[in-house]
C-alpha cells in the first residue's frame, strides 16, 4: 500500500482538520466584525443625512443661544 499503516496519517489529518476549523472560525469572526462596522457606518450616515435635511428645512433650530436652554426656549409644538 502507498499509505503508511501507523497512526501518523491519522494524527496529521486531525491537525489539518483542526487548523482548517480554526481558520474558518477566524474568517467568520473577521467577517462578522467587518459587517457590524459597515452597518454602524451606514446607520450613522443615514441618521446624519436625516438630521441635516431636518436642519436645512428648519433653520430656526440652528440658533446656538436658544439651543443652550432648549427646554425653556422652544415651545412643545416646536420640539
Amino acid at each position: 500500500m502507498f499509505l503508511p499503516r501507523d497512526s501518523q496519517l491519522g494524527t496529521v489529518a486531525q491537525w489539518v482538520a483542526a487548523f482548517v476549523a480554526l481558520a474558518g472560525l477566524l474568517l467568520a469572526t473577521f467577517s462578522a466584525r467587518w459587517a457590524a462596522k459597515q452597518w454602524r457606518l451606514q446607520y450613522f450616515t443615514k441618521e446624519w443625512a436625516n438630521t441635516m435635511q431636518f436642519l436645512i428645512a428648519n433653520p430656526q433650530f440652528l440658533d446656538s443661544n436658544k439651543n443652550k436652554e432648549y427646554q425653556q426656549e422652544y415651545a412643545d409644538e416646536d420640539l
